[in-house]
């Protein structure tokens, strides 16, 4: 662990953005990706985080400047069930009351729940919601995450939107910028109303 920690800080120097995701292996503390996300941050690297359980709740607390949780993984951590766009937006805030600078929360085709006018997509609140569906892809959905400092919150989330539809669509093989561009021409978004309740 004291490697892997050494080796994160000489990297987050040359990093403009480092991404901790997945299960932790048994026997780490789950407060181990707080420990990465604040090391990584003091040497100038932007953060993503990608987890769930502990490890996600105690990560929060560093300050990760993206999470994007799904609705079990949102519902683990705040104990809550989380039950149409309403709860979403406020499970979201929630998020960002814990420390999170941005939310992503995912959805799938699949869950008893679709939003309005939604077949499936991500919804980013970093200052305000908005709301990502594609129109291409399988049932499934899945985020690329994108954190490019010149581009503004709508433009980010048509690219990652457009690369998660073009990873389900090719299961996960890897997908050229050229496949991912032809996606985002695909991608709806929209602007959420501010009206939503606390989970």
């Amino acid at each position: 662990m004291q490697s892997l920690k050494r080796k994160i800080e000489e990297q987050a120097g040359q990093c403009p953005v480092m991404v901790f995701s997945g299960s932790l292996p048994p026997g780490v503390p789950p407060e181990i990706y707080a420990e990465f996300i604040r090391i990584a941050r003091n040497r100038g690297a932007r953060t993503i985080l990608d987890t769930a359980g502990a490890a996600l709740k105690y990560g929060i607390a560093a300050g990760p400047d993206l999470i994007k949780p799904n609705r079990a993984e949102a519902e683990e951590v705040l104990e809550t069930r989380i039950d149409g766009e309403a709860a979403l937006l406020g499970a979201a805030r929630r998020f960002l009351e814990m420390g999170a600078k941005a939310v992503v929360c995912l959805w799938a085709r699949t869950e008893p729940w679709p939003l309005p006018s939604a077949s499936g997509g991500e919804l980013i609140l970093p200052q305000s919601p908005l709301r990502a569906a594609s129109a291409r892809g399988r049932d499934g959905c899945r985020l690329g995450p994108r954190h490019d400092a010149g581009l503004d919150a709508w433009r980010r989330l048509r690219l990652a939107t457009a690369a998660g539809a073009a990873t389900v669509a090719t299961n996960g093989s890897a997908t050229e910028l050229g496949s991912i561009q032809d996606y985002a021409k695909a991608v709806t978004l929209h602007s959420i109303g501010e009206a939503a309740g606390a989970c």
